[in-house]
């Protein structure tokens, strides 16, 4: 736990020795190697400067230029981290859980005022989520790709079906994500600007273990009480420190949590697209076949 937040990943047991991650050259990485090596085997890598060619690298660390884009839309900021839900509570607990969400956004202002806010590199925390179907967000998707193509290893990856949007816009200082999974799809997370620490466990029944049940009974997996959650001291993360330009490859049903660099601001873009890799034996996929 740090002085100002009840969140630290390196509170979690076993940081110390956490390995990493398999590094790859995002110019050099190709498509048959990032499909076979890390998607069909659901397996995360960081990828070193992929998005290095994007736009939105160059462009957005100007915050005229953000503010002539998406200066005049209208959004809320949250204050502390969302509380995950999943379905793995009961559905009036999940819906409390969301309440609970709702009331720690602020009203809503404009792009344009959020940033100077943002910037400031002070202890106030804040996060704000732009989607492409929010008015006047899609053209900063012109942004996101070089000569056409998403990237070098992935051109065009395929449009998600079911909750998610394909890309999304992440503007934060001091945020912290708690741990979560991302259900029927695979994700990489796009560092434009800022760097964040994050923690990554397979997705096996002794992570399902470890996890579900301090979500089901603490609503939260920071300052956990590990005397009611003992499996919790066990736990045997991975660490990831993702440096801007570099994306992180997040499989499908890989538990992470995701902590920002204090008073720094960042933006991140999550890319999306369904997950062709299926594993009954994995808790996540026979959870999320049940909540269909």
């Amino acid at each position: 736990m740090t002085d100002e937040y009840p969140w630290d990943i390196k509170a979690v047991p076993n940081f110390a020795s956490a390995p990493a991650v398999d590094v790859e050259d995002g110019q050099r990485l190709d498509a048959r190697t990032f499909q076979d090596r890390y998607v069909l085997q659901n397996g995360p890598c960081l990828i070193k400067g992929a998005i290095a060619q994007w736009p939105a690298f160059r462009r957005w660390a100007d915050p005229d230029y953000v503010t002539s884009k998406i200066g005049n839309v209208d959004v809320q900021a949250s204050c502390r981290p969302r509380m995950e839900g999943f379905g793995l509570r009961t559905p009036a607990e999940d819906e409390q859980a969301s309440r609970m969400t709702a009331d720690a956004r602020l009203p809503a202002r404009t792009v344009r005022e959020w940033l100077p806010r943002l910037r400031t590199p002070d202890a106030d925390v804040l996060f704000i989520e732009l989607r492409p179907a929010d008015a006047g967000v899609r053209t900063m998707g012109d942004d996101l790709a070089s000569a056409g193509e998403r990237f070098p290893f992935l051109p065009h990856p395929p449009r998600p079906r079911l909750f998610y949007s394909g890309w999304a816009l992440m503007f934060y200082k001091n945020s912290y994500s708690d741990w979560h999974f991302h259900p029927g799809a695979e994700a990489i997370m796009c560092q434009v600007l800022g760097t964040k620490d994050v923690l990554l466990l397979p997705p096996t029944q002794e992570s399902w273990d470890q996890i579900v049940p301090i979500h089901r009974t603490q609503w939260k997996v920071y300052d956990v009480d590990v005397t009611q959650a003992p499996a919790y001291r066990d736990i045997r993360p991975y660490h990831v420190v993702v440096e801007p330009g570099d994306g992180l490859f997040l499989p499908v049903n890989w538990w992470h949590a995701v902590q920002a660099r204090p008073r720094e601001f960042g933006i991140t873009v999550p890319v999306t697209w369904d997950s062709p890799f299926r594993d009954l034996r994995q808790p996540a996929t026979r959870h999320f076949l049940r909540t269909l």
